[in-house]
């Protein structure tokens, strides 16, 4: 049997955490960090799509080294698109 996830109720409990988020969340800041260490100089695409950006650190990243046609997607702000998209 397949559960599907009361979305609204788990972007409520995601918004109301992000500000404090940044605070404790260094483990995933750091192998976010090195995760864009490993991509390889060459790889810049022209669009990108990240889905599930959290607070956007990879996405700050990628806008600046690998391309400027980023656009994050999550459940939660400071997303560029924020909700379900299966909507």
């Amino acid at each position: 049997m397949i559960v599907s996830p009361d979305k609204q109720a788990l972007q409520q409990r995601f918004s109301r955490a992000a500000g404090a988020y940044d605070l404790w969340a260094e483990p995933q800041r750091r192998i976010a960090d090195r995760l864009c260490d490993l991509l390889p100089a060459a790889v810049a695409p022209e669009s990108i799509l990240e889905i599930g950006c959290g607070s956007g650190w990879v996405g700050e990243y990628l806008r600046a080294e690998r391309s400027g046609n980023y656009e994050g997607l999550d459940l939660a702000p400071p997303a560029d698109y924020v909700g379900d998209v299966l909507r």
